[in-house]
């Protein structure tokens, strides 16, 4: 598999106490970075649901990967079915996490 050039997931949305959309966070809370900084944005301009579908980017993106490997491969019998059936497990978790719930 190639090396990605984008940060590495889990990403995750973040909102302040009241809602507003800050930023989106790349790592766990006590170790890493904003991939989408709160002072890029301007939160009366921003659409929350848009932070979620940019926080889906690493998810998204290895669901398509796992997609393209299920599919691109011409197996027969029990592993294409296993694939297929991971890479649909992939890319349903994605399609959550895009449009704002948990992964």
């Amino acid at each position: 598999m190639t090396e990605t050039k984008f940060t590495p997931g889990p990403w995750k949305a973040q909102f302040d106490a009241t809602g507003t959309p800050i930023g989106v966070w790349a790592g766990d809370e006590d170790r890493g970075h904003y991939v989408c900084p709160p002072n890029d944005m301007s939160p009366e301009d921003t659409n929350p649901s848009d932070l979620h579908l940019i926080a889906a980017a690493p998810l998204l993106y290895e669901a398509l990967r796992q997609l393209e490997r299920a599919f691109a491969v011409r197996a027969e019998g029990y592993r294409a079915v296993a694939d297929r059936g991971r890479a649909l497990i992939a890319a349903r978790a994605a399609l959550r996490a895009a449009g704002g719930e948990e992964a």
